[in-house]
């Protein structure tokens, strides 16, 4: 083999494999730009995916919400129409529940009389007089309020000539106060509410909720409530929240309260999470009433009528 067929072999082989580089090189970027593209199209899609979703949601919250607000007003018409018992009271809540509770007393009964040789046991509770019949334990006690007391709190005035006895706006807490009444010996902390809507609307009644502690007679979480008239016999004063009900255990003329105490911490639980409560009596004629409590404001009132007696 001469120079001359040596060399161009050489420069063949040379050429052979510039050529092979080039075209690795080629078949690289091809396959780079195969996957960049394809990773381009991936991330397109996600975000395409995750901007579609949101949308949605957005669309789905914003026909919920109109839905909601019509029904609620759709609501509300038709309780405005009817003027009846339950319903929507939202827009409703405009008067205020800072008027005292109501200025009636009533007799003990006789076997309370009888336990204490003739006098009524003093305190303030539920802003009631009557015997409080537990489920286990029989009479716990007689609840009365001197009829002094509704007038010094009608009269904001604390500052009474009778030292003795002291009644004392703790706060207002929205639709609910708390008031502490002490004569001295005893003393009665106690979280109170008006009705913000009563049915009918043409009698005008001194309705009231209590939540009342008495520490001298060791009672705690006692619920009670008076319509402003007297409760007949035959029908039953409830409570109801929602899909929650309650009873009146015991009526003594205008007031009725709950006899287990395992009851009313029921309906102050439910109490402190619901909007509303709806209370149900009937007179002795047997005419129905209710009166709608608003419970904003409650679970405050509550807490600072226990502090206050604790």
């Amino acid at each position: 083999m001469n120079k001359k067929n040596l060399r161009l072999i050489i420069k063949m082989k040379r050429s052979h494999r510039r050529m092979a580089h080039r075209t690795a090189r080629r078949s690289t970027r091809r396959r780079s730009a195969r996957r960049s593209a394809r990773r381009s199209a991936r991330r397109s899609a996600r975000r395409s995916a995750r901007r579609s979703a949101r949308r949605s949601a957005r669309r789905s919250a914003r026909r919920s919400a109109r839905r909601t607000r019509r029904r609620r007003t759709r609501r509300m018409r038709r309780h405005k129409l009817k003027g009846g018992s339950e319903g929507m009271m939202d827009a409703m809540y405009e008067e205020e529940a800072s008027d005292p509770p109501p200025t009636s007393t009533a007799p003990a009964p006789e076997s309370r009389l009888k336990r204490t040789g003739g006098k009524v046991r003093t305190g303030v509770g539920t802003a009631v007089s009557g015997v409080k019949t537990g489920v286990k334990t029989g009479v716990t006690g007689a609840i009365a309020i001197p009829k002094k007391m509704f007038e010094r709190v009608k009269k904001d005035a604390l500052d009474s000539q009778d030292d003795a006895e002291e009644v004392k706006k703790v706060g207002k807490f929205k639709d609910w106060e708390t008031v502490v009444y002490s004569n001295g010996t005893d003393k009665v902390c106690f979280a109170q509410s008006k009705p913000v809507l009563q049915s009918p609307k043409k009698v005008e009644r001194e309705a009231r909720l209590f939540v009342s502690f008495r520490p001298n007679d060791k009672i705690v979480d006692e619920v009670s409530t008076t319509s402003g008239y007297d409760y007949n016999t035959q029908n039953t004063v409830s409570a109801k929240s929602g899909k929650s009900n309650y009873k009146f255990d015991v009526k003594q003329e205008g007031f009725a309260w709950i006899a287990d105490n395992k009851i009313e911490k029921r309906i102050i639980k439910t109490m402190k999470k619901a909007s509303r409560i709806m209370v149900t009596g009937y007179n002795k004629e047997g005419s129905q009433t209710i009166d709608h409590y608003s419970l904003m404001g409650f679970t405050k009132a509550y807490g600072a009528a226990k502090k206050s007696c604790t």
